[in-house]
This record gives C-alpha cells, sequence and structure tokens, in this order.
C-alpha cells in the first residue's frame, strides 16, 4: 500500500462527514428545541412562502371573529333600543283606541290623549336621536340609507344596503288610484208637479200609485176646496204620510215629493174624474213623476237590499232595510267594513246623487281583492250592483268608476316594480330597493312627460369586515326611527293628505277620523319597526353569529394546514437527532483513526 503524509485522505473523508453529521445534529437540536419544521427561509422556502400566507390568513381569522363579536354587541345594542321603541307604540297605539272612542270623549278628553300621544313621540324620537355605540348613532338614520327628492309628490320611504348612493331621475307612466264603484245612475226622489190649479167645482178623489206609493192610495177632496185644502188633506192622510210622500203649493200647481229614491215611474198622480182633472191640472189617467231632482242624504231607500263584501279573508253581510236613509246606509257599511277589517269606505255625494264604494288602499285588482254583492239593482237601491246577485271587483271601477291601478315608471332610468303608489328599485339596479312614495294623481305633461324630479341617494349602510381578506365585508342598513320617519306606509288615511307619519297623527278630529287614521299610521310604525327588529335580528343570527362558527372552524384547518408545513414531527426529528448524535460520535472515532494510520510512516525510519 502507498503511505502519503500531505494529503491524509482518509483523515478528510472522515472529516467532511464529521462537519456534514454535525450540521443535521444541530438542525434537529435547533427544531426540536424550537418546535418548527422551517425556522428560516433556507430550510424550506416554498413551504415557508405556503405557511407565511397561512399564518397571515390563521391570526386574521381571529381577528374578524373579534369584528363579528363587536358587530353583535352593536346590533343588540341598537336591538334593545328597538325594543324600546316598541313598547312605546303599543301605548301610542292604546291611547289612540281611546280617542277612537268619540261617543264617551269630549273635546277635552281628545286633547288630553294628543298631549300624552305627543309627549311619548319626543320619547321616542329622543331614543332615536341618542342611540349609539360607542361614538356612533345607529337609530337616527345616519346608518342608514337616506334621500332628498325635488318633487313634492314624491316622497322617500326606504333604502336597502344594497342601494348605491347615487342621483336618480324619477318618472312614471301610470299614476297609482284607488279603485272606485259608483252607482249606475243618479240616485234621485220623484217628484210630480201638476198644471195650473183652481177651486175645485165638483168632488173627485187623487189617486197615487207607483213603487213609492205603498202599493197605492186614493185620498177624497171635495166641491170647493181650494189648493191649500187639498194640499192639506194630502199631508194629513196617514196613508200618504206613511209613503213618505209631501204635498205643497207650487205657485198655484199641486207638487208631490216622495223621500225614496225611485225612477220617474215609481210615483203617480190622477184624477178621477174628468171635472177634478180640469180643476186641480191633473189628468184621469196615470201620469208619471219626475225624477230630476237629486237624492239628498235623507233620502230613503224604497227596497230592502242585502250588500255583501269581502276581502279574501274576510266577508260581511250589511243589510238595509226600506226607508233607511242615504247617510245611514252608509254609516252601516262604513262600520260593518271597518269591524270585518274590509278596506272600503262607502260615500253618498247629494251634488251627484251617486252612491261609491272606494278602497282605502291604491292599486289594481291583481293587488286589491275587495269584492261586493248585492241582491237588489235599480233605481230603488243603492244601485252599485248593475245585476242583482253579480259580484263585483271594487278595482275594477264598475259603473263608471275610477278603475285602481297601481303606479308604474322607472327609477335611475330602470323599470321599477310598482305596488300601490310605493315605486321599487328592482334587484341589479343601482336603485335596488329604494322605495319611493308617488303622491301625483296624474302623469306629469313634462317635459319630458312623467318626470318627477329627482331623488339622490346616500347610503350610509353600515359595514363589517368578517374575513381575513380584502372585500369580504357585510353591510346593515338601520334606518332612522324618528316620529317623521315611520308609518310612512300607511294608506287609506282620510285627514293626513301626503303627509303621513306618525309625527302627523291628530287625535283631536271630534268626528274620530284623525283617531282612525292614527291606528292606521301606528300600525304601520309597528310593522316597520318589527320588520327592522327581525333584519337586525337575523343579520346577526345569520351573518355575524353564523360567521363566527364557521371562522372558527376555518382557522382551526388552516391552521391545521399550516402547522403540517412549519411544525417538527418530534418523533422524526428524535430520530434524526439520535442518528445525528451516532454518526458524529462514530465519525469522530474515525477521523481519529484516519490520524493514527499516517504514523505507521515513522516506522521506515526505524
Amino acid at each position: 500500500m502507498g503511505l502519503r503524509i500531505n494529503q491524509n485522505l482518509s483523515a478528510q473523508t472522515a472529516l467532511s462527514y464529521v462537519r456534514s453529521n454535525d450540521s443535521g445534529l444541530n438542525k434537529a437540536i435547533e427544531r426540536l428545541s424550537s418546535g418548527l419544521r422551517i425556522v428560516r427561509g433556507a430550510d424550506d422556502p416554498a413551504g415557508l412562502i405556503i405557511s407565511e400566507k397561512y399564518r397571515a390568513q390563521v391570526e386574521g381569522l381571529g381577528q374578524a371573529m373579534n369584528n363579528a363579536k363587536d358587530g353583535v354587541n352593536m346590533v343588540q345594542t341598537a336591538e334593545g333600543s328597538l325594543d324600546e321603541v316598541s313598547s312605546i307604540l303599543r301605548n301610542v297605539r292604546n291611547l289612540a283606541l281611546h280617542a277612537a272612542n268619540t261617543g264617551p270623549n269630549d273635546s277635552e278628553a281628545l286633547a288630553a290623549d294628543q298631549q300624552q300621544i305627543k309627549a311619548a313621540l319626543t320619547t321616542l324620537d329622543r331614543i332615536a336621536s341618542t342611540t349609539q355605540f360607542g361614538s356612533k348613532k345607529v337609530l337616527d338614520g345616519s346608518s342608514g340609507t337616506v334621500a332628498t327628492v325635488t318633487d313634492a309628490n314624491v316622497q322617500f320611504v326606504s333604502g336597502t344596503d344594497k342601494t348605491k348612493s347615487n342621483s336618480y331621475a324619477v318618472n312614471i307612466t301610470t299614476a297609482a288610484a284607488r279603485g272606485q264603484v259608483l252607482s249606475a245612475a243618479a240616485r234621485t226622489t220623484p217628484e210630480f208637479t201638476g198644471g195650473a190649479a183652481s177651486t175645485l167645482t165638483a168632488d173627485t178623489s187623487i189617486t197615487i200609485g207607483g213603487a213609492n206609493s205603498n202599493g197605492g192610495l186614493t185620498v177624497n177632496v171635495a166641491n170647493g176646496d181650494t189648493l191649500d185644502n187639498v194640499v192639506s188633506k194630502l199631508n194629513n192622510d196617514d196613508k200618504f204620510k206613511a209613503a213618505g210622500l209631501t204635498a205643497s203649493n207650487a205657485s198655484g200647481s199641486l207638487k208631490i215629493v216622495s223621500d225614496k229614491i225611485g225612477g220617474a215611474s215609481d210615483l203617480t198622480v190622477k184624477a178621477d174624474t174628468a171635472q177634478g182633472a180640469t180643476d186641480l191640472g191633473l189628468s184621469t189617467s196615470a201620469a208619471n213623476a219626475t225624477a230630476t231632482p237629486t237624492a239628498g242624504g235623507n233620502a230613503k231607500l224604497q227596497k230592502d237590499e242585502l250588500l255583501t263584501f269581502s276581502n279574501g279573508t274576510n266577508t260581511v253581510n250589511v243589510s238595509l232595510t226600506a226607508g233607511t236613509t242615504m247617510s245611514a246606509a252608509v254609516s252601516a257599511i262604513n262600520n260593518a267594513n271597518k269591524t270585518a277589517g274590509i278596506k272600503v269606505t262607502a260615500a253618498f255625494d247629494a251634488s251627484s246623487g251617486k252612491f261609491s264604494l272606494t278602497n282605502d288602499e291604491y292599486g289594481s285588482s291583481s293587488s286589491v281583492l275587495n269584492t261586493f254583492s248585492s241582491n237588489q239593482s235599480g233605481a230603488g237601491s243603492t244601485g252599485l250592483a248593475a245585476s242583482a246577485g253579480t259580484s263585483y271587483n271594487i278595482a275594477a271601477g264598475a259603473g263608471g268608476g275610477t278603475v285602481g291601478a297601481d303606479v308604474s315608471g322607472t327609477i335611475g332610468g330602470a323599470a321599477a316594480t310598482g305596488k300601490g303608489q310605493f315605486l321599487t328599485g328592482n334587484a341589479g339596479t343601482d336603485a335596488e330597493g329604494l322605495q319611493l312614495r308617488i303622491t301625483a294623481s296624474s302623469v306629469p305633461a313634462g317635459p319630458p312627460a312623467g318626470s318627477l324630479g329627482t331623488a339622490t341617494v346616500a347610503n350610509n349602510s353600515l359595514k363589517f369586515q368578517i374575513g381575513a381578506f380584502s372585500e369580504q365585508t357585510v353591510n346593515l342598513s338601520i334606518d332612522s326611527v324618528s316620529s317623521g320617519r315611520l308609518g310612512t306606509s300607511a294608506t287609506g288615511t282620510k285627514t293626513m293628505g301626503s303627509n303621513v307619519s306618525l309625527s302627523a297623527i291628530d287625535v283631536t278630529n271630534v268626528s274620530g277620523d284623525g283617531a282612525q287614521d292614527a291606528l292606521k299610521v301606528i300600525d304601520s310604525a309597528i310593522g316597520q319597526v318589527s320588520t327592522l327588529r327581525a333584519k337586525i335580528g337575523s343579520f346577526q343570527k345569520d351573518v355575524l353569529e353564523s360567521t363566527q362558527r364557521n371562522l372558527s372552524v376555518a382557522q382551526q384547518n388552516i391552521r391545521n394546514s399550516e402547522s403540517n408545513i412549519r411544525d417538527a414531527d418530534f418523533a422524526e426529528e428524535m430520530l434524526n437527532f439520535s442518528r445525528g448524535q451516532i454518526l458524529s460520535q462514530t465519525g469522530f472515532s474515525m477521523l481519529t483513526q484516519a490520524n493514527q494510520s499516517a504514523q505507521q510512516v515513522l516506522k521506515l525510519f526505524g
């Protein structure tokens, strides 16, 4: 064998392995002491990149869960105040119910109710303006969607978190209308006027017939009776009075008027002798009355009539007996419908002689389902039904009345959905969820035709960061609950005009109409607040709390993935450590042996 001392290759080989084993042993010690497989980029460059992303996501998910918890606390603050608002509205409703009881209430009692209502609404407004989370107010509208409009016929009702801030042109092609049914013809009371009369020169009888005469009657008058004597005998006749007839001297002519509605043939007058007919300006054959005078509110029905009203859920029958006045018939119908919850109002217009039924709500037959029928038709009835027994949809506008219509038009140039007076932006448009109340009774002439100005919207919805990455946010719009912003969707009010809200309530009207309107507005406000509470509750339960649970699971799984890449496997590292220790010891031993083998050269020098 060759013996060389300048290059001890065996020792160099052993030294190389000692160094390599020492490096591996140091890494094993480092991983075991740190618990990490990747301590520096050199340990696993690709693994470091992936694990750092995972680590950032894990920490981000932890912060997102904390964000969601803060969000829960915030919406619970708002919901707690809304619970008190609901309590106030229930108390106000009870006061309005008391004020609606106008029978025993005098003006002082109504004024007291109004004062208490105003005090309660002041408290409501204070809650709306002062409820805050930290320094941020949550019920004053600053956390919701608000809008300003330029036309008095447009009212902002509400928006959603999807409504984009912008200025929207409002244009309508159809104005909302309430369906109204009119009696087919004017309700008239027949009256008869004869020719010029003189003192009777012979005995005779006056015979009165037709439906308005209670089956017919005859009154005897005598030779020598003046016209005034004849009038007196007629008015004092029991059957004549029972039939609701009144006689008078009309500038020298005999005039007989019925107090019941009817046609010309429902009252006829004749004299039974030729001489009597000549003296009284009558005919010996039955002559029809005229029916041109308009029936007033005190005119009476000629026939018994049964009207049936329905809204698809509730049905009520209104029985009107012959002799019921127009005013009493109106009251009977309105009281029955009010009790049954059917939103139909009856009226009688003495100037036109028309009886009417009007839907309280705006809209077409597809959205307003109030119907009526009658077992009578013709001159002696209300005349609302053209055919007895036929059911009519009031929104269809029978008898030449108004056909109910939903408003139609556009918001910001995009088609919007109309229901009653309310125009709402469609899904997928910038104006999605924007609801406007259009009170215009006709389409504006323009220019441009149908234009109702603009609605400028500012969406101030609350934004919650509930994810670990950019744009992982959710929005919540909380509208104002001030008295001026609640109850604005109420319909069928009679005393408020276009200013419909809690702040406009006035129950001091002795007729009770103000209290009835107040109930409609308060019920709308209660529904509005309840809907907002449900929206907030759903956001808390289905978004924030659900997100917390979902993020917790995601964080656990991503942390596990990050651990798989970055954390040390102690079993494997202990194996590497033990192997490194053994190799290190054997390496040093072999290095020693290699160094000693080179000393054998000295023996050659003897």
